[in-house]
């Protein structure tokens, strides 16, 4: 049950993330790092025939049939800028959607603690409003997680309504982006545990299997192959040489820690003053290409670099004004007004995550039964509390979607035979509804620590610093 105060805070995190997101469009920084591109297939929308005009684009035709509507109706400028605003909007209602499944998991006041750091996260703050489809993908996800929860718990057999409203939205998700391709192994098992655990008669069972899976599978499926021109997604086997490892992907180098430092996307390599060429691997090349930190082959891992880009602006998006050049390789140092705030959120987002991961370490010594008797008084106090295994409702409808979002992407990096560094394939903007859900599950595995109170006020206090650098490096 709500309190006002619960209810209040809830609009509170709201208008923070609003205020947050339109400052942005608000400067001009919807003008994402593909921004021509996008726009240049929106012009050709506008201008040309549906389909064949979208057909190759990066993405699937929704962000550029918005684009064109907008642009015919408001103007170019003023239309971009407006959708950019409904794009926030939409958002501001994916995280009340997300909300409302992390009330399935956690207390009201661990709820809405995950959800003011989440929603101040600079990736979500600024992704949420850019022009590119991952703008779009957060609402039809997380009404995909919420419509699967509500399916288990209805008292009756699952409703026709329901179900076809979830494969509405895989399928309005897949025109947003093609990523949506990977929930549908998620959305097969969730029909098979619906059916079991509801015990669907076999015309129930039909209805749960084509509304909810084969459905919005095939149609998903037929938009991409259709539009996007080749259904190869880049892939390359034996592995392509200059690829990212396993090992860059799976494990942190020492080096990492030079991410500390929060270096922009476009931090130049330079060599008495001037930015010098390097090969892919780092290797100075006058034929090269401009040298970057960050954008060296296999120079840091990907755990690292995914922080680094969660925690911190590393395009400067918050602060890019409408009259800023679309060049964003001289975006580095306007980063520098704000380094202490990008800093200090990446080191503290770092330690976020080794909290999580000895979290996650702790349950699963006591899930293995090798944990001391919790009702032994010598037992420590850092231990597995009630409640420590992930209810499988939730894993099922939420974490597995996420898993499978995720894992389309991520887990080819290694086959693509592009320039996954310099072509930013790495950046957690294109995964961004799964690690929303990786958060909360991370909020969930450090509220089942049985912890001392010391320890409690410890993880709070991280959090609240954590949110108010995101606060920092986005209004400083």
């Amino acid at each position: 049950m709500k309190s006002p105060r619960s209810n209040a805070i809830l609009c509170a995190i709201y208008v923070l993330y609003l205020f947050l997101a339109l400052s942005i469009v608000a400067r001009g920084g919807f003008r994402a790092q593909d921004f021509d591109v996008h726009l240049a297939f929106a012009k050709r929308l506008l201008s040309g025939s549906f389909p064949q005009s979208v057909v190759g684009a990066t993405n699937p035709p929704l962000l550029y049939l918005l684009a064109a509507t907008s642009m015919r109706i408001f103007g170019e400028s003023a239309g971009i800028q407006l959708l950019a605003g409904v794009f926030a909007l939409l958002n501001c209602l994916a995280l009340h959607l997300f909300w409302l499944c992390s009330r399935r998991l956690l207390p009201q006041a661990n709820g809405l603690l995950a959800l003011l750091f989440l929603a101040t996260l600079p990736v979500f703050v600024t992704t949420s409003v850019v022009f590119s489809a991952d703008a779009l993908v957060c609402l039809p996800f997380f009404a995909f997680c919420y419509l699967n929860l509500r399916l288990l718990e209805a008292p009756k057999h699952p409703s026709i309504p329901m179900l076809m409203g979830s494969g509405a939205v895989q399928v309005l998700g897949g025109l947003a982006k093609y990523s949506f391709l990977g929930i549908a192994p998620a959305a097969f098992l969730f029909s098979w545990y619906l059916v079991h655990k509801r015990k669907c008669s076999g015309r129930q069972a039909l209805a749960v299997f084509v509304l909810l899976f084969l459905l919005p599978s095939v149609i998903n499926y037929s938009i991409f192959k259709s539009l996007k021109g080749s259904t190869s997604l880049g892939i390359e086997f034996p592995i392509p040489s200059g690829a990212m490892t396993f090992r860059s992907l799976l494990w942190p180098y020492g080096r990492d820690v030079e991410l500390f430092s929060a270096p922009p996307y476009f931090d130049p390599i330079k060599s008495d003053g001037t930015q010098v060429r390097v090969t892919p691997d780092g290797d100075p090349d006058a034929r090269g290409r401009p040298g970057y930190t960050i954008l060296v082959n296999n120079r840091y891992s990907y755990p690292a670099l995914l922080n680094l880009a969660i925690n911190s602006d590393i395009l400067n998006i918050t602060h890019r004004r409408m009259a800023d050049s679309n060049d964003f390789t001289r975006a580095g140092p306007l980063v520098k007004r704000n380094q202490l705030f990008q800093m200090a959120s990446v080191i503290f987002g770092a330690l976020f995550s080794v909290l999580v991961a000895v979290s996650l370490a702790v349950l699963s010594w006591s899930a293995l039964g090798l944990s001391r008797n919790p009702n032994d008084a010598t037992a420590p106090g850092f231990k597995a509390g009630p409640g420590a295994s992930l209810p499988i409702d939730i894993a099922l409808a939420l974490v597995l979607p996420a898993l499978g979002y995720f894992g389309l992407i991520v887990g080819l990096l290694p086959f693509v035979g592009i320039d996954v560094y310099y072509g930013g394939y790495w950046l957690p903007r294109l995964v961004l509804p799964a690690l929303l859900v990786f958060g909360l599950v991370a909020f969930w595995l450090l509220a089942r620590i049985d912890g001392s109170k010391l320890l409690r006020y410890f993880l709070l206090a991280i959090i609240v610093c954590k949110v108010l650098f995101h606060l920092g490096l986005q209004l400083l």
